[in-house]
Formats: structure tokens, sequence, C-alpha cells
């Protein structure tokens, strides 16, 4: 899920932020908002105001050991803006929500309502950070040999033990970031900025931090977006193996039913698996500008054309992409690999970590994972960079049974999903809507995850429902464009 070879988005680092945040102490009172400059030169004339809020680390011990949560408020663009801002909610788990604050400042929700980001416990700048770089060291290592699956999770295990006891040592209780604790900071957040009501809006994993803020602290939320959703009765190691397999099916099976593609690649699903078979015999050494080599295997083409379902823009290129690979064109590969290894280090593994393994406790499978470990198959990339290998020496507690039960509330709230995405699919996200009460659907032919990013329709949508959350949007104008038939393949013109 973290390789992302085919992906042609470059996150970019906020490196020129001017403050640290202080080390968490304990015995003070939280939570508490405190105010500083942001640093940052915040483009296309929109203003800001950054905070740090102290929160307890554990919000069962409030006046025990605190933490710092990084927080930025873009200001709307109107004179006289509505008074219930959106607050955004990153996915992951381990995004940060400030780092890609570029992608707001153009936003047509700052027409009438600010935006609030921040970074999650345990991400970005917010202290303690759960950054895990022994774990992006030994991955990085991985990707430039070709050894047994085993070996590869062995050294992934090793780095994880390693970056725990770090954590431990600087003071770190790992059993304190999770979902429940995250939900208890949004309402927190909301609280601290003095705001009576203000509306969710989560992609991802931040749709199942949405969804657990609704069911425990549903005071003062107006609304509710979720875009690909990923519900608290979902999760396992099968997501990303039995999972990953799925998603290329509907990507044969969309190709099946374009006119165009059908002919070009009339036997798709075959041409992967042989692509898979010819690169696990015969791996391809792929240097990057910066020196470093890398060997690419079938099982690494595997994971890339899985994660490249992300983008929306790329899917049209994908079968393409499987039929140049399959002549043994492989020249593709060294731009792809060059934007795609360097993400392996962005998002908070350690954070990673301590959520999906606390979260998904109930759905852990110790004889699944072993048999996975030992006859991997093409999805042994992917069985790597999930977290359920390595919950077991992570050991964090658990959260209850009860957290994995679905989220029912009459908040109203717009799901939004895409018909090729790989790692939550479409039908979780409509099965989410039918749960909750007051809660509209619509589903995107052609799309990938996260169809909110850079898409008009979705966003036309979203900005008429953050209006009137009671709005019938089957008959509003602006979601006419849900019924758009899929984009069509591309058969030539990729680089």
């Amino acid at each position: 899920m973290r390789i992302r070879f085919l992906r042609l988005t470059v996150v970019a680092a906020l490196a020129s932020l001017s403050l640290v945040p202080a080390p968490a102490v304990a015995g003070e009172s939280a939570p508490r908002l405190r105010d500083h400059e942001c640093g940052l030169l915040i483009p296309g004339g929109v203003s800001a105001t950054c905070h740090t809020l102290v929160v307890p680390e554990d919000w069962a011990r409030p006046r025990a050991k605190t933490i710092e949560l990084e927080v930025m408020v873009l200001e709307s663009r109107s004179a006289t803006p509505e008074p219930d801002p959106v607050v955004f909610l990153s996915g992951g788990p381990g995004d940060p929500g400030i780092e890609g604050f570029e992608n707001f400042v153009t936003s047509p929700m700052l027409e009438n309502r600010d935006i609030v980001l921040f970074d999650q416990r345990g991400t970005g700048r917010s202290g303690p950070s759960l950054d895990c770089p022994e774990r992006a060291e030994a991955a990085i290592d991985t990707l430039s040999r070709a050894d047994a699956h085993a070996d590869e999770l062995a050294a992934l295990v090793d780095a994880t033990v390693a970056c725990r006891e770090r954590l431990v040592e600087e003071g770190v209780n790992l059993d304190a970031y999770n979902t429940k604790e995250s939900a208890a900071d949004v309402a927190a957040l909301r609280e601290a900025l003095q705001l009576d009501e203000w509306n969710l809006y989560g992609v991802s994993y931040g749709t199942r931090l949405a969804l657990e803020t609704m069911r425990s602290f549903p005071e003062g939320i107006r609304s509710v977006v979720l875009d690909s959703v990923y519900p608290p009765d979902v999760g396992g190691l099968e997501l990303y193996t039995d999972g990953a397999g799925a998603a290329l099916d509907r990507l044969v099976a969309a190709c099946d039913a374009d006119a165009d593609c059908s002919v070009l690649q009339p036997d798709l699903g075959q041409t992967i698996q042989a692509v898979v078979d010819r690169y696990n015999d015969a791996p391809v050494d792929v240097t990057l500008s910066s020196g470093e080599t890398f060997v690419v295997t079938g099982d690494d083409i595997y994971t890339g054309l899985f994660d490249a379902m992300y983008d929306t823009d790329l899917i049209p290129t994908l079968p393409t992409v499987i039929e140049s690979f399959a002549a043994g064109d492989t020249g593709l590969l060294e731009v792809l690999a060059e934007q795609g290894i360097p993400a392996l280090a962005t998002p908070s593994k350690g954070m990673f970590l301590s959520v999906e393994c606390a979260d998904a406790a109930k759905f852990a499978n110790a004889k699944r994972e072993a048999k996975e470990a030992e006859k991997p198959g093409p999805s042994s990339v992917l069985v790597r960079f999930a977290a359920q290998p390595y919950c077991d020496v992570w050991d964090v507690e658990p959260l209850p049974d009860s957290f994995s039960r679905p989220v029912r509330s009459k908040i109203p709230t717009l799901v939004l999903a895409g018909s090729l995405d790989p790692i939550t699919p479409a039908a979780d996200s409509k099965r989410t809507a039918k749960l909750l009460k007051n809660a509209q659907y619509f589903e995107f032919a052609g799309f990938g995850h996260a169809v909110t990013k850079g898409t008009d329709c979705p966003r036309a949508i979203r900005q008429v429902f953050l209006d009137d959350p009671d709005v019938d949007l089957s008959v509003s104008p602006e979601a006419a464009c849900a019924k758009d038939p899929a984009p069509g393949f591309l058969s030539q013109g990729l680089i």
C-alpha cells in the first residue's frame, strides 16, 4: 500500500516550519490552545493562523502527560464567512494534515468557510513524532535486492522492533495512539477553537476517524463528508492480499467493458500474470538519478499496478503500461520508480502501526499471516508494507471489539467513492452510507481513491452539500455529473 512506483504526485515537505513543539510535560491541565506564527508563505492571498493544541497523551488520564498537536486555520476569502468551518481529517493512518496545505488554498470551500488543518497525534509536526526512520531505511534496503520474501519481512521486523524500542525509551506510550484517542482530540480542537459547529471532511483513513468522532463525540457536528470510506468494521491482512486481486479484477473488467480497451488488450488479466511471472524470473535493475540502484521484481510491479489505481488520472494508462511491460519495455520503470520510491519515507510508520494494530485487532489472523509469509504470492510486497505482520512486535493494547461495530448516526453525511478504488472499495462506502440514517451516496465510474482531490465533479457536489446538508442532491444540477461514464483507456502517449 505504501510503495508508490506508479504514483505521479509528489508531496512537498514543510521543512520551513519555524517552530518545533516543546517537549510534552506531565501535570499541566489540558486541553488548551497556544497561538504561534505559521512561519510559512501562504500563496494565493489567503491568510492563516497557526496554533498548538495541548491534549492528554492518554485521555483516560487527563492530568498526566500531555502531547502537542499542530493546527493551521486557513481563513475564508469571504468578508463574512459562515460560522461553521470545515476540518480536514487526513488519511494514512499516519499522513500529516498540514503538509498539503497548498492543496486547500484554491479550494472552493474557502469561498465561504474557513478550513481547519491539523497534524493528528504522532504525525507531521505534532509531538511526539512517531516517525520510524529505521523502517524507512530497511524498506529501501530491501528494494535494492531481490531476496526471499521471508528474509525481507524479517529485516522489516527487526527495524520495527528497533523503532519501537527507541520510541518507548523516549517515553512514548504507544497504546495511546489509536482512532479513539484521536477522535477525542478532534472534539477537543472544536472546543478549543470556540466553535459551536463545524463540518468534518475525511478522506481514506480520515473517514474512519470521522465516523468514530460521529459516534463518540457527535456534539457540534453540522455535517460530514466521507471520501473513500475505511469503516471500522473491516480490517486484516486480506485488505492487501484478497483486496489487491479484487482491485485488479475490477480493472480488467473495466477494460473488458471498454470497446477500445477490450480490442487492444483482450486478455488483460492473463497479461498481468505473465508480467508478474516474467519479472519474478528476471528482475530488472533500475538506477535513480541519486545513483541508487533498485531491483524491480514482478511482485513489485504487481504492487505498483495496485497502487497506481489510487490515482484516477493514471488508471486510463494502465492497460498500455501492462502491455509495455509484457513486451519487455522497462524504460517506464525508471521514470516511475524515481517518483515512487521516495514516498516510502513520507508517512509516520509508527502511527500507522499503532493505529492499525489497535483498531483492527479483532481481525488479526496469525495462521493467515504465517501462511502469507511462507507462500506470499504476488501480493508479497503489499504484505510487507501492511501493519499486520508487525503487530505482535509492536505490541499495543487492542481497542475493544465494540470499536469494530458499524457506525450509525443521524448527522447529515455525504459519502463519495470511486468504482476502481483499490484500497477502500466502493462497496464499503456504499454499505456505510446505508447504515447512516441521513446519508447521500455517490459513486464515480472509473475513479480511484480520494475522489475529491483534484476532480471537479465530486468537489462541486461537496460544495452544494456543505452549503445545505439537507439538500436532495439527487435532483441537484451540480450532481448530474456523477452519472458521467468512466474515462476511456489510453492506447499511447504515456510519457
